[in-house]
């Protein structure tokens, strides 16, 4: 049913050409370099991945299989980093939270915190 509304349009995007199983039209449609690689979202580099593999698979030919493999190897390599950059900066979030937490304390709270650190010390008591 949507097929023939892909067909006709003039300029196909990579997810059209996807849609159309036109494989080697995907592949093509970013010439196969990092940087047009880079620009993609997550899903059209899912597609593109998917699409070297077909063709791979389609035409016999394990070079491309192999630009597959360093592709997804590539999507891993970006998701890790992500995943660190996003888990450091919920460590600096966290201690920006205790500094602006421990400047909100009064002078009295501050006070009581000192004197219940100076009593659990002498009675050897550990925090």
């Amino acid at each position: 049913m949507v097929r023939p509304v892909i067909q006709s349009k003039l300029e196909k995007s990579l997810v059209d050409k996807y849609l159309l199983d036109d494989f080697a039209g995907v592949v093509g449609y970013q010439e196969r370099k990092i940087d047009a690689f880079n620009l993609l979202n997550a899903f059209e580099k899912c597609i593109f991945v998917d699409s070297l593999v077909s063709l791979a698979q389609a035409t016999k030919k394990p070079a491309l299989q192999e630009e597959a493999i360093a592709y997804a190897k590539l999507m891993r390599e970006m998701q890790e980093a992500a995943e660190k950059a996003n888990k450091n900066q919920r460590v600096k979030n966290y201690i920006f939270d205790m500094v602006i937490n421990l400047n909100s304390l009064d002078k009295n709270q501050q006070n009581a915190i000192a004197t219940t650190s100076t009593i659990n010390s002498a009675f050897g008591i550990m925090d």
